[in-house]
Parts: structure tokens; sequence; C-alpha cells
């Protein structure tokens, strides 16, 4: 049996007999998430990475202007920071909580690449970025770095 989709209040299934409901779940009564791309740049020891194409901005917490994402909702959050370094230098980026580094990705060499992944919990207002722990240099394909994040429970 495979999940097909959730809506608020029930899960849905398909197999050979169909769609059906297999069972109710709680509505979430806010939900938040986003998905922003970069594209090349060199950014100063410090500096938060701003991710500029935004795709999917639910519940408008992520600012392509400013790189930051406010939480709108308490709860605990999952992030995600991928990215492509450039050149033959070694690429340091972090995601950071109110500017502690709670995750960092190492990317070393030429075009090579750096993850880190985050579950945090976040206060109404809480400010979540990504900052360069080392000066970095992006590569210019915007496809090959990203920042997402999403409530994954609310509290």
């Amino acid at each position: 049996m495979y999940i097909d989709f959730v809506s608020n209040y029930v899960i849905f299934s398909c197999d050979q007999q169909g769609l059906r409901q297999t069972s109710h779940v709680f509505r979430i009564t806010g939900s938040v998430a986003f998905f922003a791309r970069g594209h090349g740049v060199k950014v100063n020891r410090g500096a938060t990475v701003v991710f500029p194409s935004v795709e999917v901005n639910h519940g408008n917490g992520y600012s392509a202007t400013t790189g930051l994402f406010t939480a709108p909702l308490e709860g605990i959050y999952v992030f995600h920071l991928f990215y492509e370094t450039n050149f033959i230098e070694d690429s340091k980026l972090g995601v950071a909580v109110n500017g502690r580094v709670v995750c960092m990705g190492n990317a070393q060499g030429n075009y090579a690449q750096g993850t880190c992944s985050a579950i945090v919990r976040l206060r109404h207002g809480d400010v979540v970025n990504v900052l360069a722990v080392e000066s970095s240099t992006l590569t210019d394909s915007g496809a090959r770095h990203g920042f997402s994040g999403f409530l994954l429970e609310r509290l």
C-alpha cells in the first residue's frame, strides 16, 4: 500500500483497489516550508549567504532580499543546505540560528560539494540563515546550491 497524499484531516492511500481513506490524522493549524536557490557569489567570512530564487515560501518566513528565515510559528523545524564551491579553495558554510552555527558543510577543492542538515526548536521570531564560516565562492549554477526548511511539528 502506498500513501498518495495527506489532507488536513485524513491520510489517503492508493492500491489495486483505488484511492481510499486509510486513517485520520490531527489537523496542523499552520504549516511552513521554503526552498530557495542561489547563484554564483563570493561571500566574506561572517556574511549571510542570500538565496534569491525562491521556489516555495509557504508561510512567508524566508526573505529573498536578506537571506533570513524568520520563524512564523513556534515548533520543531528541519533545515537543509547544499552548495558547490568554485575554484580550488575550501568553502565552509553553516546554518545558524540566532547567530549560532548549528551545522556546517565543508567543501574542499575544485567544484566540491558541501551539505548540512539540522533539526532545531524555534520560537516565534527566531532567525535562521546560512552563514559563511570562512570566505567562500559558490559556482555560477543555481541548481548546485540551495537552502530549504520546513516545520516538522508545531508546539
